[in-house]
């Protein structure tokens, strides 16, 4: 039986609305959105324990991902950057992404694994079978 994992959205309504309709059908995760304007979301990000966070990075106040980082060193940040169909994992990896699938494919991955650092197995190439560049 997997373990049920735990996931912060952080964004604008839109991007956290997109992000969530594209999890949707997957089992075994829990969401949790996080507006913008909540204030300091370092603290509410740690009495959360989340998984997973999945921050857009066209959102304003983003100067909490460091203090999240420090504290909670284990929990992998996913960094969309939609327009440039980019992610980066604050693992200090970043990936490009062709399609919305890649995306999946990285986070479907993180959802059944316990990622620490970079990894080759991270890659959209190796988790679909295709080849994408490695910035």
């Amino acid at each position: 039986m997997r373990t049920k994992r735990f996931f912060a959205l952080y964004g604008s309504p839109l991007f956290m609305d997109t992000v969530e309709m594209c999890l949707a059908g997957t089992d075994g995760v829990d969401i949790v959105r996080i507006h913008p304007s909540v204030p300091d979301v370092a603290s509410r990000l740690q009495s959360l324990h989340p998984h997973l966070i999945l921050v857009d990075l066209n959102s304003p106040n983003l100067g909490f991902l460091a203090a999240v980082l420090q504290e909670q060193p284990t929990v992998p940040i996913v960094c969309i950057d939609a327009p440039c169909s980019k992610i980066m994992v604050l693992t200090g990896c970043q990936y490009t992404i062709a399609t919305v699938d890649d995306l999946l494919a990285i986070v479907e991955h993180l959802i059944h694994s316990d990622p620490a650092g970079c990894s080759a197995a991270l890659q959209p190439a190796a988790l679909r079978g295709t080849q994408l560049s490695k910035n």
